[in-house]
């Protein structure tokens, strides 16, 4: 099953909920809790090729990696 992602906001999320019936919204809470559990970790986040550009001078350290990392941990 391939997942898609949408932007859904905050507000339309907690309409859609106060639709559920009262006897569902705990299973729902549940379902809820054991996602933030299981999906907690950090994910990998694919983007396409032509929005590397847009990526590339983001962060800019040096090319010496033994003086970036004294920085980093100084």
């Amino acid at each position: 099953m391939e997942k898609i992602m949408v932007p859904v906001s905050k507000a339309d999320i907690l309409q859609a909920i106060s639709k559920f019936p009262k006897k569902d919204l705990e299973s729902l809470l549940r379902e809820i809790e054991e996602l933030a559990r299981t999906e907690g970790k950090v994910t990998a986040k694919f983007v396409e090729a032509q929005e590397l550009n847009v990526l590339s001078g983001l962060v800019s350290i040096g090319g010496d990696s033994l003086e970036d990392t004294e920085r980093v941990y100084d």
